[in-house]
């Protein structure tokens, strides 16, 4: 293989991991918690803002996920500063995300640089590992 069309094919693949990416905050935006339910691995660790600890495995993120769909409205999601790194069926992207939403009532805006590993399943990137914590305000 040229080293041409190896760039390419990372491109490629860059290019499908980052639409995976930008799929799955669709999926939140829409409180699509089925489609969401299905980009993740079985043996998923996720933190959030909203979460504030870990949760691990796929009980522990539903019930999240529920909670979410009951409290979750108006959720804006703008992604910048994307990178992506492969290493086989393994993939990480790492990025800033600037969010708006309500969540229980209460306004939110955040800056979260985030992080979230993929791991190709028969074929597919799964989420396995998603941390996205907010900065502090400045002040």
């Amino acid at each position: 293989m040229t080293q041409s069309m190896a760039q390419t094919m990372a491109q490629q693949t860059g290019t499908s991991i980052e639409e995976f990416v930008r799929e799955a905050y669709e999926a939140m935006e829409a409180l699509d918690v089925t489609r969401v339910a299905t980009m993740l691995a079985a043996d998923m660790q996720a933190v959030d803002g909203v979460m504030r600890t870990w949760k691990r495995g796929l009980g522990e993120i539903g019930a999240h996920l529920a909670t979410l769909e009951s409290s979750l409205t108006d959720e804006v999601s703008e992604i910048r500063d994307m990178g992506i790194r492969e290493y086989g069926d393994t993939a990480v992207a790492t990025y800033v995300v600037e969010q708006r939403y309500t969540f229980a009532g209460k306004r939110h805006e955040d800056i979260a640089p985030t992080t979230m590993v993929l791991r190709r399943i028969d074929g597919s990137w799964k989420i396995a590992l998603f941390h996205s914590v907010p900065l502090a305000p400045e002040s």
